[in-house]
């Protein structure tokens, strides 16, 4: 017998008086509380049956990885002073992106634009052949400034407890950010790579990584030139992201570039995400399946059913 039984007779008397007296209003709010749990248990069950779209696989880069890639950018830019032609090319830059950063700013692409953009090109192809080496210099120069800018930008933006984020008028950095990035931070808030409060939802070191790039493309050379590996995931991973969902042979062709250089990224996940983001339910669910018959060990039944008509 245990100590209730001791105490109090027999053990039914026990629990007989333990019992709480049901009132009308208790027996309403049970009721209450057993459909809640029906109806949540049969909307999960729904929900289940239908499956799910699980999340963009992203690649996780150490931060030591990225503090030596940042390191090594700063380092071999120490002491660039920009010279004449540089100048020309840099307030060239600057004109380019000032109609750039308006454009975006009203959604909307104008033949000024289109004008701004050939004719900087044209400067920056021409450098680059008079001096490729210097041109990329000057390009790794521009991004140490951009990083160094946004970075106080999105400081600033967290230390007033984040908040609408495209009041960003006046931010200390502000001005250098929308000179050299143009168009990137009002499409950065708009794709969500910049959160509401000033967190970064991307590799530190994208930003800048994606600067350099798109300095290589003005002047027609190799994307990834002089790129680190660290620097080449980060930007893939940035376009895998962060481009248009319409853009799929694009962004495909960044998660097989990513599984090359690092083999752990899940390329098949990534793949039917962006077959699906793109509107390729049917393409998505067959990579699915012809991976599963491959050997493919992740469970993705669930992101199947969801993708069935």
């Amino acid at each position: 017998m245990d100590g209730a039984t001791e105490k109090g007779g027999s053990e039914g008397s026990f629990v007989k008086a333990a019992r709480p007296v049901k009132t009308r209003a208790s027996r309403v709010r049970i009721a209450m509380v057993s459909l809640a749990v029906v109806l949540g248990v049969g909307v999960y069950v729904f929900i289940d049956q239908r499956g799910h779209i699980p999340p963009l696989p992203r690649v996780v880069l150490p931060a030591a990885a990225q503090d030596e890639a940042l390191a090594q950018l700063i380092s071999r830019t120490k002491g660039f002073t920009p010279d004449a032609h540089d100048l020309r090319l840099v307030d060239a830059l600057k004109s380019l992106c000032r109609v750039e950063s308006n454009s975006a700013a009203r959604g909307d692409a104008t033949g000024e634009l289109a004008e701004h953009i050939s004719a900087f090109s044209k400067l920056a192809t021409d450098r680059a052949e008079q001096n490729r080496a210097r041109y990329l210099l000057l390009g790794d120069h521009l991004a140490v400034a951009f990083h160094t800018s946004l970075a106080s930008v999105l400081a600033e933006i967290r230390s007033r407890g984040g908040g609408d984020t495209a009041d960003v008028k006046g931010l200390d950095g502000m001005d250098q950010v929308l000179a050299l990035g143009g168009g990137f931070l009002n499409r950065a808030i708009n794709r969500g790579v910049i959160t509401s409060d000033g967190r970064l939802d991307a590799p530190r070191i994208g930003p800048q990584v994606v600067f350099r790039v798109r300095w290589r493309h003005f002047a027609e050379l190799q994307l990834d030139l002089g790129l680190t590996s660290v620097d080449r995931q980060a930007y893939l991973d940035f376009i895998i992201a962060y481009a248009n969902p319409d853009a799929m042979s694009r962004r495909l062709k960044a998660v097989w570039a990513l599984k090359q250089l690092n083999p752990t990224y899940d390329a098949v996940l990534a793949r039917a995400v962006v077959m699906h983001q793109a509107g390729e339910n049917e393409r998505a669910r067959e990579t699915l399946q012809t991976a599963v018959k491959d050997g493919y060990a992740r469970d993705v039944s669930s992101f199947v059913r969801a993708l069935e008509p």
